[in-house]
């Protein structure tokens, strides 16, 4: 487990021992510890781990020492540490990371012990043969932690230390985002567990996408009730669409309708449809879906023969795939008393609009009521008083609030 910042100023002076130490050197979960101004290099090129191996001593000015590439630097810390109850580790920063220099070479532990007391000794390679001047200014790893805020992130800078674009990772208690922006500010964001109040006061957790432009890759869902599939599809149930809706007219020939027969100049070919319901059906036999999927749905059927030539065209049919007759414009699947019906509609020149309904036709009232009384009379033949008193009370009893009720009586 790494200590925080506010852990490490805690533990100063008990169990862990940094002199001198410098508050602006305490960073969220670390202490930036300095490099002395004295230096030593190998004075040869053959080292022996049995010999003391010559060294040149190296004093750091105060204009800076130019490190020369694939060199190895020893030196030491100006900060004198130690700590009885932690293992310290070492570690260089990014910013001289990228610069291809190696703060330490196999030996970030240093061989620390819980007793660990002195200065600590570095061992610097140089690596990169660039100017540092090329590689100061752009790349940075960034990790920052406060007692409500984690973030990770990484960041292209200009010369002039300032951020090009920035990519990261941000923890709060409020929720966590993935974001990345760029030199004007502009924010590209997914908030998790984003906690929002809405117009009743409530607070309800959202996920929040904010961007010029979202694609959303796969089959999108949303409760079940909302779905676009791959193909450019949305099905979607109890919506509420206001606007222009633009929907393909195609030929039925071209269209995703189920050819059920096919046709020739003695017969019509034979159509079901299937999704799309704007059709030129000319000359052909349409077969309307009946199923709770379609419940609702606009069927817009045209026959396109307007023009009357020598050449006679057969008219367009229409019915329904279960045998239910088409009622008042509607083919249906539940119960109605509606008289205007039929099981095949015709149409030699012009367009047709259906709407499928949830209803299915039955006899009408009157009838039903008729059959009924005319069975009730042949089983009681002799006893035309009570027959009609019956009649009248059954009148009464089932047609009160019937249109029919005048007629009957």
């Amino acid at each position: 487990m790494l200590l925080s910042g506010e852990e490490i100023k805690k533990n100063l002076g008990k169990d862990i021992i940094i002199e001198p130490f410098r508050p602006s050197q305490l960073n969220p979960n670390s202490y930036n510890l300095r490099l002395s101004n004295e230096l030593l290099v190998y004075d040869t090129d053959t080292l022996d781990m049995k010999a003391q191996n010559p060294v040149k001593h190296l004093t750091i000015p105060e204009s800076g020492l130019l490190l020369e590439a694939n060199k190895l630097y020893l030196g030491r810390t100006v900060e004198y540490t130690k700590t009885d109850r932690f293992v310290p580790m070492l570690e260089g920063r990014s910013s001289v990371g990228r610069l291809g220099l190696f703060i330490h070479v196999t030996a970030g532990f240093g061989d620390f012990k819980l007793e660990f007391d002195g200065d600590i000794y570095l061992y610097m390679l140089v690596l990169s043969t660039d100017k540092i001047e090329a590689l100061t200014y752009k790349y940075k790893t960034l990790f920052e932690q406060s007692e409500r805020l984690v973030k990770i992130s990484a960041a292209v800078y200009d010369k002039d230390e300032r951020a090009l674009q920035e990519t990261g990772l941000m923890i709060q208690p409020e929720g966590t985002g993935i974001y990345i922006k760029d030199a004007n500010g502009k924010l590209a964001l997914i908030g998790v567990g984003v906690e929002e109040t809405d117009a009743e006061g409530n607070k309800k957790t959202v996920i929040k996408l904010t961007a010029d432009n979202i694609k959303l890759e796969g089959l999108v869902t949303a409760n079940g009730n909302f779905k676009i599939s791959e193909d450019g599809s949305i099905e979607a149930n109890n919506a509420k669409i206001k606007g222009y809706v633009y929907s393909v007219f195609k030929q039925i020939e071209k269209s995703d309708a189920e050819l059920l027969e096919a046709g020739d100049y003695l017969k019509p070919a034979v159509y079901k449809l299937k999704t799309n319901l704007y059709v030129d059906a000319s000359s052909c036999e349409v077969v309307l879906p009946v199923t709770k999927e379609y419940e609702g749905a606009r069927v817009l059927i045209m026959d396109s023969h307007f023009i009357k030539t020598r050449t006679v065209y057969p008219p367009t049919n229409i019915r329904t795939e279960d045998g239910s007759p088409i009622v008042s414009g509607l083919f249906a699947q539940s119960a109605t008393n509606r008289v205007f019906r039929a099981d095949l509609l015709t149409i030699d020149a012009g367009c047709i609009e259906l709407i499928l309904q949830n209803i299915v036709c039955e006899e009408s009232a009157k009838s039903s009521f008729i059959t009924a009384y005319k069975t009730f009379l042949a089983s009681n033949p002799s006893d035309t008083h009570l027959q009609h008193v019956l009649y009248k009370s059954a009148l009464l009893q089932l047609f009160l609030k019937s249109h029919l009720l005048h007629d009957l009586l």
